[in-house]
């Protein structure tokens, strides 16, 4: 069993929580592997530039979802960057395949868009009579798009009519639904 620097505890600062500080040095304890963590106080936005990690050489960058992973990916051909998600991390080039990556960038795929088929399936043996259904997606997403065909194609087969909602921030739900 590897042995432990101690515990250190967690401790926020409300400063950099509410946007009002800067964050201008890290923690470094020893045995420990260093980590920065990138936050904004922007709901939902999306992150396309992570140079500032690269600039601090930290030994890995982890990531959730694609257009995190991708702006790791522009930013560094060096430091090995793990997803903790991607929908489809072959389809979006981050990766050249599941079974070897290739290049600095890894990841687990829930491979969300070979299940649609099966949710459908599921949908209208539980809800026989279903005929329309709305997708709430957010189309900016490189993943989505051809998660959005599948899902389409799967309705239409079905002949279930399936109506996309592209919504990217909270008050596009309101007019995305009034366009309806």
């Amino acid at each position: 069993m590897a042995e432990h620097a101690g515990v250190v505890r967690r401790r926020e600062d409300p400063r950099l929580i509410t946007g009002a500080g800067e964050f201008v040095d890290d923690l470094r304890v020893p045995g420990c592997l260093h980590a920065a963590m990138l936050r904004t106080p922007h709901a939902h936005a999306r992150i396309r530039s992570i140079d500032v990690l690269v600039r601090l050489k930290v030994d890995l960058i982890l990531t959730r979802g694609t257009p995190a992973a991708l702006a790791a990916k522009r930013a560094t051909r060096t430091i090995p960057v793990v997803m903790a998600a991607s929908a489809d991390p072959v389809g979006s080039g981050l990766v050249a395949g599941l079974g070897r990556p290739g290049g600095n960038v890894t990841s687990l795929s829930s491979a969300d868009i070979e299940v649609y088929a099966k949710r459908f399936e599921l949908l209208r043996a539980v809800v026989p009579t279903l005929a329309r259904i709305a997708a709430i997606f957010d189309m900016s997403n490189p993943v989505i798009p051809p998660q959005w065909h599948v899902v389409e194609a799967t309705a239409h087969a079905l002949g279930i009519h399936a109506q996309l909602l592209d919504v990217r921030r909270a008050q596009d739900l309101g007019r995305a639904s009034m366009r309806q």
